[in-house]
């Protein structure tokens, strides 16, 4: 008689990761942070951002292949997962393609608002 007599038929057993997988992948989390921190403190002009997004990107990436066991997982998950991040992209793109085409409307709003006075001057200018 095995251990598995009284389970359910079909079930699936959770992948366990080792230890030393997990710490690994922590202690690397925690060394990017630290570049990101350090990388901050130096002035690159534009290409801050980029790094950062590049180191924001592989830690995202560690915490989804190990600590959401994406590494262990089938090429179903992960296609639905790439899709996923990819259609995100692709939203997150096209609404910030879209924004430029209100910046005038934004900046003619707030000229127009500034130049009409407000309820109480309003008041003080009819006595």
């Amino acid at each position: 008689m095995s251990s598995h007599d009284n389970e359910t038929p079909g079930a699936t057993h959770a992948h366990i990761a080792p230890i030393s997988t997990l710490m690994g992948t922590f202690i690397a989390l925690l060394v990017l942070t630290v570049v990101t921190v350090v990388v901050r403190s130096i002035d690159l002009g534009s290409m801050n951002i980029m790094i950062a997004m590049m180191i924001a990107t592989i830690k995202a990436g560690l915490v989804a292949a190990y600590f959401m066991h994406l590494a262990y997982d089938g090429g179903f998950i992960r296609v639905a997962f790439f899709a996923s991040i990819i259609f995100m992209g692709l939203f997150l793109g096209f609404a910030l393609l879209d924004t430029s085409e209100y910046q005038d409307t934004i900046q003619w709003h707030e000229t127009l608002k500034a130049k009409v006075p407000t309820e109480g001057s309003a008041a003080d200018h009819g006595k």
